[in-house]
Parts: C-alpha cells; structure tokens; sequence
C-alpha cells in the first residue's frame, strides 16, 4: 500500500555530520552527588581536593580534575590544591577503575575549602579515555554504545557522541539505538525502536518531561530527537524506577541542553535531510542565567517537488515536510534556588499515494530545584503536552477511500520530589505526580477491535467498519512514589527498592507497583545484578477510550519483569555482559475476534530474551559485539476465527551486531568506524484483498496473525569524519554509507484502490536492497 516511505528514504537518503569526541564541560550533576553550600567571607577563593578511595579511604593518584574551566592532574596522593574564581561551579573527578563524580560547588569571596572526595569503583573505567584540548572543549570521555548499569533496572544511558558515532544511524539518535540487542525495528527505512518485543505504545517518551506521543516524522522517515540538542539519552530496556512514568516496557527520557560550555555555544548543522541551528548563550559573567534555542527544518519539500516536476512520481503530487523549535532558559535566581523554563514545539505533513496526515507536538515545562541543605533538594515541575495527529479533508489532494479524523490529546502534570542523601551509601527521595490528560477525537476511524493492539500489521488500509466518533474525555491520575538507595548495605551488596502508587484512576481502582534492584560487585571484577518489578500501564488508544466501546472500569495492563545480569572488566579494557530476561504479561486489553463485542482484560502473554555484549576500548581503538536471542507471546483467549496465541510485534527470535572504529592523527582529526547488523525477520500477520461494491477497489482482510515472517535483515555501514579545529571554533565533514544487503523495507505495496480499470495490483517489497549515502557539514563553536 505505501511503497511511498520506502521511496522517501531512498529519495532523501543524505548526509550529516558528527561531533568530534565530546569535548564540554562538566556535566550536570548525577543525583547522588553532593551539593557544597558555602558562606562568604572577605577575601580570594581557594579548594583544595584531597581524592580517596570509598572503601578504602586509600588515597587516588593522578585523578584528573576539572573545576569550571580550570584542568589539573591529582597528585600521587590525590591531592590538588585550585586558586578559583567565586561562583558557582561544578567539578569533575575521574580516575582510572572508578566511577566519574560531580560535585556542584558554591564557592564565595575569601572561602578556603578543604574537600575529601569518595570514588566508586565502577566498570566505565576501563572502557573509558580522558583526554584534554583547546578551548572551549576542555574534558573528554569516550565510551562505547552502551550504558551505566549500577542500581537503575534496565538502563542504558548515552552521551550525544556515543549516539551520533553509530555508523548506520544516519545523524538520528534514534536510528543508532537499532544497534542494541534490546531493541529492535526496521532498520532498512523507519526510524522506531521496538523494546525487547513491545509495540511503540508500550513506551514512554519524554523530553525533559514532556511528554511526546508521536516520536518520529512522516511515519517513520526521522526521529523527533533532534542530536545537535540532545545532552544525553536514558533507554530502560526493563521497568523503570519508581520516579519514572509506568510504562510496560520501558521508556526513552531525552535530556536538553541547558547552558554553554563557555560564555556562547553554536551549532550550524547541515545534511542532505536538513538544516539545523543551535545556539546557547551565557547570560552573565557568573554564568548563572542561560538561553538554548534550538532550530530544525528539513528539505523534504523541496526533494518532492523537484520529483513532481521530473515526472519522478505518479499520481497526485506529493508533499510533506517537517520542523522542530527548542527555547530554554535556566537560571540560578537565589544562591540556593535554579529556575528552568523550556518550550518545544514540532510539526510534520505527509501527502503521498493514499497517506495524508498531519502530526504537530507543542510543550512546555517549568522546573524549580531549592537546594535545603548539605545532600538534600526539593523539586517540582509543571508540564503539559499537547499531540494532533489528524487526517483532514483537503479536496486538492484526492484518493481512494478517504477518511477524515483528528485525534487530539493534552497532557498536564505536576511533579513534586524530595531528594535527601542520609550518608555516603545510603538516599531516600519520594514525591507526588498528579497529571490530566484530555482526549479528543472525531471523524472517522477503522474499527480494529477484532486486531489485537500488539499485532503487527503491514501499512495497508484494513477492511475494518468505519465508526463515526465524536467524544471527549478526560483520564485523571494522582500518584505517590518512594524510592531508597542503600550501598554496601552487607559488604558490598547495594539494593534499590521502589513503590509506585496510584491512587487516583480512570479505572477507580488504586494499584500499587514495587520493583527492587540488586548489585554486587565483586572483588575479581565480576558484577552481579538482579531486579524484580510489578508495572502497570493504563490502555489510551481510541477504542480503549470510547465508552460505548470499553467499558469505564477497565484496568491498567500489568507486567511483571525479572532480569538477571553478570558483567566482567578485564584489565585491558573489554568489559563482557550477559543478562537474562522474562516479562509475564495479564490484563492485555482484546476483544472477540467475530462479531463486535467490548473490550475487556482476559489478554495474557509472556516474553523472554538472553542479551551477550562485549565492548573494548584501549585508547584510539574500540570495537563491540553482541547477540540477542528472544521470544515473546501474546494471547487472546476470546480469538476463534484467528489463532489465540502469537508471537508479538518485535519477536525476532536472533540478533548479532559488530562493530569497530578508530581515531587517527596527531591530533585526533579522523574517525572511522564500520559495522554490521543482523536480525531475523518478525511475524507479521497476512492480508487478503477484498473487492469493494465498485469492483475496482480493494481493501486488506487480515486471515492470519502470523501468516510469515518477514526476510531476515543484513545491513553494513561506514563513516569517516574528519575534524579541523580553529582557535574558537571546529569544523567537521561526515561520510556515511549504508547497505541495506538484505530484507530491508519492510512494506508491503498494497494500494486501496486504482484509477484505471481493473483491480490493483499488490507489490511485495519484503526485500529491498538499497544503499543509502549520508553526507554533512557541521561547524560548531
């Protein structure tokens, strides 16, 4: 049906660049990290730094320092001794075989501090270089695609440049998460992820708290992730902990940036997709108020107007485009107290063959941190959120079978918290979330209820009974959340415990959802985690929100997840990692599949996987490897006309991944790196044309839920980027290539209907070889 998304990422397949090894400042401290509150008196400041071991208490030799923009090297007892400017200022420890620290400081006129600062050891170490270089980069760490384990179940957190050094991702920070066993997608054409075998529904995504409900633009084409922005990414492939939303199967939280490295930081990105423009100013000398605008518009309009006009695509004419804008400001309004306000807001259109829908994002959040006292904080953020996705009549573009429907959503919530450190192994932080969430939709939509949600379905338009809607709802939650950190609790054993509660619904049934996280690291090296959790996650599709469909008391779906893991550190910087993991699934949202019927929660399911990674670094040089295996299940007890069990969306069964890259030149001016991806092909269900009453058009029967599986998928891709550096500022070129060798475009070309005589004709585009170039320019300063 839509062979259109296939031809687009062919069409506009281009270039982008790439930031050199991420060279900034410090950045914003972790929420273990202590906050240093000092009085003024009358004269020059001074810290001194005294580095030491936690267990121990044995001293840290030759950890390198960084404090605002001074650099220094400990000495063989740890200890350096700054001459400062008075301000705030955050500093930055890393040390071989230990866990990176920051410590956000206040030092004021006249202060002499003396500062005795713990370091964990932790597995970053030997994956991890620290370099230096000119301003205005200053520090460097260089990791692998792969993310800090300790006590947060599940996550897999990212640097910018651990995303964007992907070969293959196509300067979308999305894309380069395709290379992980927990995720998967078609990786020949769309930029989604699916989580260890869930749909995109059973994920939440923000961007710095708000929330985003469509995450990619023209149907897949590019993620909303913009990278020339992006400070950091959190993947959590299991439960999230209990501060997070609860979503099934996991969650995406972006992080923003918020100030400069230096006084003014500037992005001008350009790439066959698009333009994109980052600036980020220092208000004042102290640096304490700061101004992010970001900007990206891309070229798709005119990639499609030039094809009209070549008589490259038949039909009616096609357009579409795309557009995101980022505004922040953040600021420290009382020695104590930091203000942060963002606005963000995207948009996107598509006109081609029988697609014509429209997407737009606009949000907004405002943060408040009062930092009480030595370890503890208060913080609260207000937010909102509002997502259209639309597909309105427009008598300029005609197709078969149109339909017309919006679907429009609003989200608002409040978030309170309360942080406090009790000692060095031991924090507490619990806090409230009360959020609303307003749905309105009209017009005309499928009735898919005889689908399950979690089926996956090639982009065909079904013959499904129209259902004329025009509703309005509102789904309120109030939720509390407790969450305790506990290190070294019997040698060194740490344990993390969570409780998620809500007490106010849709379904007016309050539910409770636990988790707990162990971690025990060992003294050869190896670290042993675990985690257990009970998640809930209340069904807001359409039919699950109209009430003449699905009756009001309908429960949240429920999970529970267990996942085990080992992880060895070798002495010449590989670090090995096997986890194991099993998700139950009840209180799936089905309905009967003959004859309409309501929703209801009979639904159950299951899903398993074992993940092997290993990542090396020694200096200049890294490689990684991994393999996946998984399978997941789903159930519809009520099916009789199709099959009650199936594998669900995303159970590709096997994945491999390897990959290498390298830094050369004196000065560190060229990376080249390379890789290959393989996964096995999903079940997709298979479709039947039914001929409609004209006898010249056609609609898609669904007759199996797991009719085949698509081709196994082969992709290999290369990137060099090339750096030349100026006093202030750097420019970078980027070439990538991507071979799709096997089993990409995972469409099938079925149009609804034909505008000459007889029925259409169905091609099928399981296998699409393709090479896709990418080309970029980017200076940034």
């Amino acid at each position: 049906m839509r062979a259109a998304i296939a031809g687009l990422a062919l069409l506009v397949a281009g270039g982008a660049s790439a930031q050199d090894d991420e060279v900034q400042g410090p950045s914003p401290a972790s929420p273990d990290s202590p906050t240093l509150l000092i009085s003024a008196v009358p004269a020059e400041a001074s810290l001194s730094v005294t580095v030491l071991d936690a267990r121990t208490r044995e001293p840290v030799g030759f950890a390198t320092l960084a404090l605002g923009e001074l650099d220094a090297l400990a000495d063989a007892e740890g200890h350096h001794r700054f001459s400062a400017p008075a301000g705030a200022q955050e500093l930055v420890v890393a040390a071989e075989g230990y866990r990176r620290l920051t410590v956000p400081v206040e030092l004021l006129l006249g202060e002499e501090l003396s500062l005795e600062l713990l370091l964990k050891r932790g597995r970053r170490a030997e994956n991890q270089t620290v370099v230096r270089s000119d301003p205005p980069w200053r520090v460097t760490e260089r990791q692998p695609l792969r993310g800090d384990r300790g006590l947060d179940p599940g996550l897999r957190s990212f640097s910018a440049r651990d995303l964007e050094r992907q070969p293959g991702a196509l300067a979308d920070p999305l894309r380069a998460l395709q290379a992980l066993p927990e995720t998967g997608g078609d990786v020949g054409n769309q930029a989604f992820v699916m989580i260890r075998g869930a749909p995109e529904d059973e994920v939440t995504v923000e961007i710095d708290g708000i929330r985003i409900q469509h995450l990619t633009h023209l149907t897949g084409l590019v993620s909303l992730f913009n990278r020339d922005l992006l400070d950091g990414l959190d993947l959590y492939a299991s439960a999230p902990p209990a501060d997070r939303p609860d979503s099934l199967t996991g969650g995406l939280y972006a992080r923003y940036r918020e100030e400069p490295t230096d006084r003014f930081d500037g992005t001008v990105d350009l790439n066959l997709l698009g333009a994109s423009v980052m600036g980020s100013v220092a208000l004042d000398a102290g640096r304490q108020h700061a101004l992010t605008l970001g900007v990206r518009q891309s070229f798709v309009a005119g990639y499609l107007a030039a094809a009209s006009l070549f008589d490259g695509i038949e039909g009616d004419p096609p357009s579409g485009d795309y557009g995101e804008y980022f505004l922040r400001y953040r600021g420290q309004v009382a020695p104590r107290h930091t203000l942060r306000a963002t606005f963000y807001a995207s948009q996107d259109r598509f006109q081609w063959d029988d697609v014509n829908e429209r997407h737009a994002t606009v949000g907004g959040s405002i943060d408040w941190e009062h930092r009480v006292g030595l370890g503890s904080a208060i913080s609260l953020q207000l937010a909102h959120s509002s997502g259209l996705e639309s597909e309105p009549e427009d008598p300029d573009f005609g197709y078969v079978l149109p339909r017309s429907w919006s679907d429009d959503s609003h989200r608002t919530h409040l978030r309170a918290r309360f942080d406090h450190a009790i000692d060095p192994h031991k924090d507490v932080a619990f806090g409230l979330e009360a959020s609303s969430t307003l749905r309105r939709f009209e017009g005309s939509f499928r009735d898919t209820r005889a689908v399950p949600s979690w089926a996956w379905l090639p982009l065909a338009e079904l013959d499904a009974p129209l259902l004329e809607l025009d509703e309005s709802l509102w789904v309120p939650e109030v939720v509390v959340w407790l969450d305790a950190t506990f290190r070294e609790v019997v040698g060194p054993l740490g344990i993390r415990a969570g409780l998620r509660a809500s007490l106010w619904n849709r379904a007016q049934q309050p539910h409770a959802s636990p988790r707990l996280a162990l971690n025990l690291p060992l003294p050869t090296g190896t670290t042993i985690d675990a985690s257990f959790a009970l998640i809930h996650q209340q069904r807001l599709d359409v039919l699950s929100l109209e009430p003449s469909l699905a009756p009001r008391e309908l429960l949240p779906e429920r999970a529970f997840h267990i996942t085990g893991s080992a992880s060895q550190a070798l002495p010449f910087g590989l670090v090995a990692r096997v986890e194991g993991w099993h998700r139950a699934y009840d209180r799936l949202v089905v309905s009967p599949d003959e004859g309409p019927a309501e929703l209801s929660n009979d639904g159950y399911g299951a899903a398993s996987g074992l993940d092997v990674t290993l990542n090396l670094r020694r200096g200049r040089f890294g490689a990684s490897a991994a393999y996946g295996l998984s399978t997941s299940t789903r159930t519809n007890p009520l099916a009789t006309a199709l099959p009650a069990e199936s594998p669900a969306v995303g159970d590709r069964r096997h994945f491999a991944h390897a990959g290498v890259d390298v830094t050369i030149g004196r000065h560190r001016a060229w990376h080249i790196s390379a890789d290959y991806l393989f996964r096995s092909g999903w079940a997709v269900a298979e479709l039947d044309r039914v001929i409609q009453d004209d006898g010249r058009t056609a609609l898609w029967a669904v007759n199996s839920l797991v009719g085949h599986r698509r081709a196994d998928l082969h992709r290999a891709s290369a990137r060099i980027e090339g750096t030349h550096r100026f006093r202030t500022w750097r420019l970078r070129g980027s070439v990538e290539v991507t071979a799709i060798l096997a089993g990409g475009g995972a469409i099938e070309d079925c149009p609804s209907g034909s505008r000459t005589a007889g029925l259409p004709e169905c091609r099928d585009l399981d296998f699409l070889p393709s090479i896709l170039p990418w080309l970029g320019l980017r200076a940034d300063w």
